[in-house]
């Protein structure tokens, strides 16, 4: 029966017979110990350390610059179901090889559940199951695709070639209109794969997307950690030095895994299925070092966009993995504040948008009628077209290309509007966009899988409204549990906070709320570590920062704090305090950098003085 089973997977992976084992000294690091959470089945003895093959001289890349430089070419290669202590039981000497010219984990962490579709949607997206929205594991074309960016949408948006090349027809899920140049879905395994993958190469691509689906195959048939799955690899090995070997220089390769496994299967919340390899090479990687950072599989498409120069959306949860290049990650604890050119007219309480890189700043007291962005990177305002009507508390949000205007009240007036006004900067012109359902002022307007949502406020109720741009369309959504306005509002990790604010008859706030658009719920967050309102938060690095502030219900005061949510952690801790205390600003998050612009500096009164200040972690 196990000669029959050999027998299958030679026909299967196109009859690879693996290298011997080479006597040399080891020279990676087993994988760390991990205790799992739930009681595992036994499926394997302690794993020796693998052999390097005898030919092979670690090359070093170039010493890492301040950012990697960018080939705009990478490579994702994904073994499925590969176990990295499998591998380094294995015959495996290209992807050894790969390892040591440059950086690796083999404890990195893929999400829960660890099953084939939602980790691979989260390694393309950045995003938890929470956040991309893919919590099935079949082949269901009725679903239709993954309905968030991913890091191969995001590079063809930006001019980009994309290609995926993948050995299971589910995979088909991630293949959304207007993402991807050539699709294939190959029949025959990895060596199929890897022929059409090499065949690609030479098309010319920017980012690859290879998926190799034999390993998770027999993992299932055989059992994980059996002989056959063991072998198995050196099959899927050389088909990874198949395709190396394609590659034009300047390439980053980033290898990975989906998920591992256990017996017959995967998916339970054990290290034997959440834990898989991570390695990196290529121009600015750092060579054979073992990575000590924590790696997730979500840090593939945040890696894979840094390197390109890409941004992915701001709540996405992964993020670069800088110890790759010989840098360290930006620390919101320590960093220092920085004037920037200052606001003309100076005014407050108005919003912030950010697109393409600019912070659009409409409104508010002292130029109610002022349109203008800031260029974080010359440090100068651009003037734009005035606003079609004067506006102050307003709300503002960017999506589908344009800056959005939503309610506020009119110069000389307290009373909520409805209006909504969008600016295309293609055309640098206004134009009227669907009312909103009801007046608003002083609430929030965020972005979230490309739709809009107004959150708290006065003038109407509490509903939560959602702004479709594609259909110039409303509706009206859960209410928050705790009414509120000069709320600070964000989203990250596919989740949308509602936080602090005031209400009359309750005072200033530190309540949060959490808002799941899968479920159309809010639930209770962590709350903040002091009463806000008139305040205002941005993401960096996935955490939230909240800045500024005043007082006027319980008290009098402007306030100069900062504070940093990790959603990991689910903790507050208070950041650098702001030069100055300042109330009703923007503030906005560009290139791992915070920005507050304009606000006032006495509470519960307009003393505006036009600062910009900026903080760099």
């Amino acid at each position: 029966m196990r000669k029959l089973v050999l027998c299958l997977a030679l026909i299967f992976t196109g009859c690879v017979t693996p290298t011997p084992p080479a006597s040399l000294t080891p020279t990676l690091a087993p994988p760390p110990s991990a205790s799992p959470t739930e009681t595992a089945t036994p499926t394997a003895t302690a794993s020796p350390t693998p052999t390097l093959p005898p030919t092979y001289t670690p090359t070093p890349p170039p010493p890492p610059e301040a950012s990697p430089e960018h080939s705009r070419r990478v490579v994702i290669i994904s073994i499925d179901g590969l176990r990295p202590d499998a591998l380094l039981q294995a015959d495996a000497p290209r992807i050894f090889t790969l390892a040591q010219s440059g950086a690796y984990t083999w404890n990195a962490q893929t999400i829960f559940p660890p099953v084939t579709l939602p980790s691979h949607a989260s390694m393309l997206s950045g995003y938890t199951p929470e956040g991309h929205g893919i919590t099935w594991n079949d082949n269901l074309p009725g679903r239709g695709t993954i309905s968030v960016p991913t890091i191969l949408s995001v590079a063809h948006d930006a001019g980009l070639r994309t290609v995926m090349v993948v050995g299971k027809e589910k995979m088909g899920h991630f293949n959304a209109p207007g993402s991807v140049d050539s699709y294939s879905y190959i029949i025959t395994g990895d060596q199929g794969v890897a022929d059409e993958a090499a065949a690609q190469i030479q098309q010319g691509f920017d980012l690859m997307f290879v998926h190799l689906p034999n390993i998770d195959f027999f993992g299932h048939s055989t059992g994980w950690m059996s002989e056959t799955y063991l072998f198995e690899i050196s099959n899927a090995d050389s088909a990874v030095g198949r395709l190396l070997d394609a590659l034009p220089e300047n390439t980053t390769v980033i290898l990975t895994a989906d998920h591992g496994g256990h017996g017959t299967g995967h998916g339970s919340n054990i290290p034997e299925d959440l834990t898989i390899p991570w390695i990196i090479a290529g121009p600015n990687v750092v060579a054979d070092h073992l990575l000590t950072s924590h790696v997730t599989t979500t840090d593939t498409a945040a890696t894979a966009a840094y390197i390109l120069g890409l941004s992915l959306p701001a709540d996405v949860v992964g993020q670069p993995v800088y110890e790759a290049f010989g840098q360290t990650a930006p620390d919101l604890f320590h960093g220092a504040w920085q004037g920037g050119t200052g606001q003309t007219p100076a005014r407050s309480e108005m919003p912030a948008a950010v697109l393409n890189g600019l912070i659009y700043v409409p409104g508010g007291f002292g130029g109610e009628t002022v349109f203008q962005a800031y260029d974080p990177g010359a440090e100068l305002w651009i003037d734009l077209a005035p606003l079609p009507e004067g506006r102050h508390h307003l709300m503002a949000a960017s999506a589908d290309g344009k800056i959005f205007v939503f309610g506020g009240a009119a110069a000389d007036s307290w009373e909520a509007t409805s209006t909504v006004f969008a600016y295309d900067p293609a055309t640098a012109a206004w134009s009227e966009a669907a009312l909103l359902p009801e007046p608003r002022m002083s609430g929030v307007a965020v972005t979230l899988n490309d739709k809009i949502y107004i959150v708290g406020g006065v003038g109407g109720t509490q509903d939560l409204l959602e702004y479709d741009p594609t259909a110039d369309s409303w509706r009206a959504l859960a209410p928050l549990g705790q009414a509120r306005e000069h709320l600070a509002a964000t989203t990250v990790g596919g989740l949308l906070y509602a936080l602090g604010g005031r209400w009359a008859g309750v005072g200033e706030l530190t309540s949060v709320e959490i808002y799941d658009p899968a479920t159309n719920t809010w639930r209770a967050g962590p709350s903040l570590l002091r009463p806000h309102s008139g305040f205002g938060a941005a993401v960096i690095r996935n955490q939230i920062v909240v800045a500024g502030g005043e007082i006027v219900m319980n008290g009098n005061q402007t306030l100069a704090a900062v504070a940093v949510f990790d959603p990991q952690t689910q903790l507050w801790s208070a950041a650098p305090d702001m030069p100055v205390p300042l109330h009703g600003l923007a503030v906005a998050a560009v290139e791992d950098r915070l920005y507050l612009l304009g606000g006032s500096s006495r509470a519960g009164a307009i003393e505006n003085e036009g600062r910009v200040l900026v903080y760099a972690p």
